[in-house]
């Protein structure tokens, strides 16, 4: 007897054996069987059955190969949804596989959901700086643009953040006249009370005006009247500066006035406006540095010219340019040389970022410290804005990235500098003036 039951316990032992090296067998084996059918399901064209088998072998294992098939069928059946969450997940769970990083950029620029790929575009190319589908989405990202017509009479920029619009309009004696409109970068109106021109202030709160009759008041931004000079009539009156003052033209000679257009005794052939309490000032073909509180004491005319940007501003970032017998150089705010080299022309900076200069007949860029950054090969060039410069081509301008690479190619007759919503006004080949947006800054403001 107890052979016996030695015997079976030995059958038993064997067969408990048996059924898990079985069902170590069976097991893969089954997955193996419903993720090969899922494939073949998905070759030919059966996403409904892909997803079914995916099912029967996820019961039994859920493995990368599984997630990224159902990934793949997600997309071929067009769920959008189910397609982005699943490759995000494949990121957080294997960040090594640069497929679903890919997969997402390429995604979003096929729908053009710019804003998100702007966001990750630079993460995910900083994990795979050499993925040929990553970098060819960001140049390709770095040339998108869009035009938008709106077919101005003339455009000048008022404040980083604000326009001058021009506008025809009939007047009174049906002669046409020009309205001029304050508005945000992409147009929509702030300031538009019919005036003739518009010299907004520094801070934003108030703006000189001239009315059609050519008479110049100071107005705040509701348009009640802050300040009004009978006995003299002004026929300019530019931006009032932090520092109180405002260039004023009268009977030819330039002058400056506080807010309440009160006018100082000097006056001068030409002057610029004051930013950062510098100005420069002309009298018999000279030029001088002057500061808000030595201006009027002003009797040393060293320059034979100074260089004002868009906003008439000589000095901005720290740096003035002017020109002495030997050719134009960069000034620090204490009039001391930055550097030694003299060029045929150097524009005024519009900011930290490099501005133009000439040597010969071509236009190239210098950055602050005098460097050159971009080799003269231009017919013209602005000075750069946002990381773009306008250049010219050819007869027409278009647009250059701080490398050097042609952004927008050169089609148009002018071009205004890029705001820093990646707005930049244009004109066309009629006179009018349109705007363009650069997507890459644009979706990042």
């Amino acid at each position: 007897m107890k052979k016996l039951l030695a015997a079976a316990l030995i059958l038993c032992m064997v067969g408990a054996w048996g059924s898990i090296a079985y069902r170590n067998i069976a097991v893969p084996n089954e997955y193996e069987n419903n993720y090969a059918k899922a494939r073949e399901a998905f070759e030919q064209g059966y996403y409904v059955e892909t997803l079914n088998w995916l099912e029967e072998a996820e019961k039994i294992e859920d493995t990368y190969e599984l997630e990224c098939l159902k990934r793949d069928t997600y997309q071929q059946m067009g769920n959008s949804n189910g397609y982005t969450t699943l490759c995000r997940q494949l990121i957080q769970s294997h960040p090594e596989d640069v497929s679903n990083y890919e997969k997402i950029a390429r995604y979003d620029w096929d729908t053009a959901n710019y804003k998100s790929l702007i966001k990750e575009l630079p993460e995910y190319l900083g994990l795979f700086p050499e993925s040929e589908v990553l970098r060819t989405v960001s140049e390709d990202l770095a040339h998108t643009w869009e035009l938008v017509q709106r077919g101005y009479y003339d455009v000048a920029y008022a404040t980083d953040t604000s326009l001058k619009l021009y506008k025809a309009i009939q007047g009174d004696n049906e002669e046409e006249e020009l309205d001029c409109v304050i508005t945000d970068n992409a147009g929509n109106s702030i300031f538009d009370y019919g005036y003739r021109d518009v010299a907004v202030s520094q801070d934003g709160y108030s703006a000189m005006v001239c009315d059609q009759d050519g008479t110049w008041t100071n107005v705040n931004l509701s348009n009640q009247l802050l300040a009004k000079r009978e006995d003299r009539a002004y026929e300019k009156i530019g931006s009032l500066s932090a520092e109180n003052i405002a260039t004023a033209v009268l009977d030819g000679k330039y002058h400056f006035v506080n807010s309440k257009l009160k006018m100082g005794e000097m006056e001068w052939d030409d002057a610029a406006t004051f930013s950062n309490g510098i100005n420069a000032v002309c009298k018999d073909g000279k030029w001088a540095i002057v500061t808000a509180t030595n201006w009027q004491g002003v009797e040393n005319y060293p320059y034979v010219d100074v260089a004002r940007n868009r906003y008439d501003y000589v000095m901005t970032a720290g740096r003035i340019v002017a020109a002495d017998g030997q050719g134009y150089l960069m000034l620090d705010q204490d009039l001391n040389p930055v550097g030694e080299q003299h060029y045929d022309e150097i524009k005024a900076f519009e900011s930290e970022q490099p501005t133009a200069f000439k040597k010969g007949e071509k236009w190239g860029f210098l950055a602050q410290d005098g460097t050159c950054v971009l080799e003269p090969e231009y017919e013209n060039a602005e000075p750069f804005v946002n990381g773009y410069a306008a250049v010219k081509q050819n007869g027409l301008w278009g647009y250059i990235d701080l490398t050097g690479e042609m952004i927008v190619e050169p089609q148009f007759v002018e071009a205004q500098s890029v705001r820093k919503e990646g707005i930049a006004y244009v004109k066309n080949a009629d006179g009018y003036w349109d705007y363009l947006i650069l997507y890459q800054l644009y979706y990042q403001s």
